[in-house]
């Protein structure tokens, strides 16, 4: 599949501010185009699937130019079926951001990058057609040329989906 999507967030009443720091009669706008590609291929009882994503974060609010940046995403992920009703999901992923604006804190003049990991395992009972259960473990770390924004953690969820 390939897919486009272009958000536009057209803010009302919220103007974009001047270096003055007072709000002008210019409205904040904010756009990010978005690139999805993903393959995959269907086995007996498992799906695999390759993906990469490319996305562009920007504002013309001129304060807001800290959060503008591109990112690149590509990961596999795995489906597999156990029976009827037990399922099992596994997935790693790769993004890397790269900040227009953002200079590091200890100003060398450098812009902050990051690389996040991503690993994703859950397990899916369908009691139903309509009612499914899922435990799932969430394991994210995050690499940054900026020390403070260096971090690692695991989540833990269940959960309860209800088809209407």
């Amino acid at each position: 599949s390939l897919a486009y999507e272009l958000l536009d967030r057209a803010y009302e009443k919220r103007y974009i501010r001047t270096a003055a720091a007072v709000d002008s009669d210019k409205e904040r706008n904010d756009l990010r185009n978005t690139f999805d590609y993903e393959i995959g291929a269907y086995l007996p009882n498992d799906l695999i699937r390759l993906n990469l994503q490319w996305f562009r974060n920007n504002s013309n609010e001129r304060y807001l130019d800290y959060y503008d940046y591109d990112s690149y995403k590509y990961g596999v992920s795995l489906t597999h079926l156990f029976d009827k009703k037990f399922s099992g999901y596994l997935s790693l992923s790769r993004q890397r951001r790269s900040y227009d604006h953002r200079t590091l804190v200890n100003n060398s003049g450098c812009r902050q990058h990051e690389d996040t990991y991503l690993l994703m395992s859950a397990l899916y009972y369908s009691y139903s057609k309509s009612l499914t259960f899922g435990l799932s473990w969430t394991y994210r770390e995050n690499h940054s040329n900026e020390p403070v924004d260096r971090y690692s953690g695991s989540l833990v969820a269940l959960s309860t989906y209800y088809r209407f």
